[in-house]
């Protein structure tokens, strides 16, 4: 889940408004209202703090991404080649691809 929807998410459901968020949590309104619309990246340490202010627990969970780099690419492809599977190292390039040319165009 992206920050902006997470910060939501957890706010709305915890019925706290963007400023009472923000005091429950020691961070700045600002911050709150920054991370809801997308325009910074909160830290880890941000994101728990907000969690913990709405009776959250944040959890981290690394997850290969075949499509993120070319590393994530190179994993599923061997994957793929053990598993004898073509048809998945066609559709992880593709998407790799597909994900690179809309990255480029911003």
């Amino acid at each position: 889940m992206k920050a902006d929807v997470f910060c939501r998410t957890i706010r709305e459901n915890s019925g706290y408004s963007v400023r009472g968020l923000a005091e429950a949590a020691g961070v700045s309104p600002s911050t709150v209202h920054r991370i809801e619309v997308a325009s910074i990246n909160p830290t880890i340490d941000v994101l728990e703090k907000l969690a913990l202010a709405t009776g959250v627990r944040l959890e981290l969970v690394a997850t290969l991404d075949y499509a993120t780099n070319i590393a994530g690419l190179a994993q599923s492809f061997k994957a793929a080649i053990a598993r004898d599977d073509d048809s998945q190292l066609v559709r992880h390039a593709a998407e790799f691809v597909h994900r690179y040319d809309k990255a480029t165009r911003k």
